[in-house]
């Protein structure tokens, strides 16, 4: 094989996209033959949670899970008995038919589901914000007294 000094001097003199600079390889941009994907692990959690507020699972608390649901990039879903639905899906979520006190269970998966599923908890124990705070901590086992 010739040294690189004689295969940079037979290149330098040609006129290119590099500009007439000397080159080795061809002026051809790189194009990849292959494409490695990397799959990360992703977390899935499942949480029982309890519909607490009176009038269940409405249209407005419906909306205020699909709005918190659609913050994250994992899947959520939740289940009664056999039937699951996605949680990003309003008339999904009206077709479980919850009523106050009834249990369901949030199935989520992906890359930020620890804070998907703590978030969505939360609108359930505040009973979607539609209890006050006597109510909350009447159903919560907490006494009113260390709450203030």
């Amino acid at each position: 094989m010739p040294p690189v000094e004689s295969l940079v001097g037979k290149f330098a003199g040609r006129s290119d996209s590099t500009g007439g600079r000397p080159f080795l390889l061809s002026p051809k941009p790189f194009r990849p033959t292959h494409v490695v994907l990397i799959h990360r692990m992703s977390k899935a959690l499942s949480r029982n949670v309890v519909v607490r507020n009176p009038q269940g699972l409405h249209a407005r608390p419906a909306d205020m899970l699909v709005r918190m649901a659609n913050q994250f990039t994992s899947n959520i879903l939740i289940s009664r008995g056999g039937e699951s639905v996605d949680c990003k899906s309003i008339l999904s979520l009206l077709t479980l038919g919850a009523a106050c006190g009834t249990e369901l269970v949030l199935h989520v998966e992906g890359d930020d589901a620890d804070v998907a599923i703590d978030s969505i908890e939360q609108l359930f124990v505040r009973g979607f914000d539609e209890m006050g705070d006597e109510e909350v901590a009447d159903q919560s086992g907490v006494d009113e007294q260390s709450l203030h």
